[in-house]
């Protein structure tokens, strides 16, 4: 019901702060029925609506774009792949890619997949930025 879709926005990031955003408002929903301190539904809420593009000098938003970029790669990207196809595949690596910091691309560079066009994509796109 309450799930942000893509194909209602012409921009990715617009599609990405909204997702990020709902999701806030939605765990602050849930979190809010258990006894959980006014302070800690602030602070995830905050972490949450903010996790897709950071805050300059916010080191904890820093480590939480990167583990959900991270985690993209490892986990979700043949799923997306076998949803998406290869070119929004391809887009959608580029975009989490180029919002990582310098350290999660030196972890990156360990990914590997069973299918050979999502390592070709991983290496295309880290080519990119060299």
């Amino acid at each position: 019901d309450q799930k942000v879709q893509r194909t209602n926005f012409s921009s990715y990031d617009d599609f990405k702060k909204t997702h990020a955003e709902n999701s806030a408002k939605i765990v602050g929903e849930i979190l809010s029925m258990y006894p959980v301190a006014q302070d800690v539904i602030e602070r995830v809420h905050y972490l949450i609506a903010n996790h897709e593009f950071g805050k300059e000098g916010d080191l904890d938003l820093t480590i939480l774009k990167d583990a959900d970029s991270l985690s993209f790669f490892e986990i979700n990207l043949p799923y997306y792949f076998h949803r998406e196809g290869g070119q929004e595949t391809y887009f959608r690596m580029k975009w989490g890619y180029n919002r990582m910091s310098e350290r999660a691309k030196q972890f990156l560079k360990n990914f590997s997949h069973e299918e050979d066009v999502l390592n070709d994509f991983l290496q295309k796109i880290q080519s990119l930025s060299t």
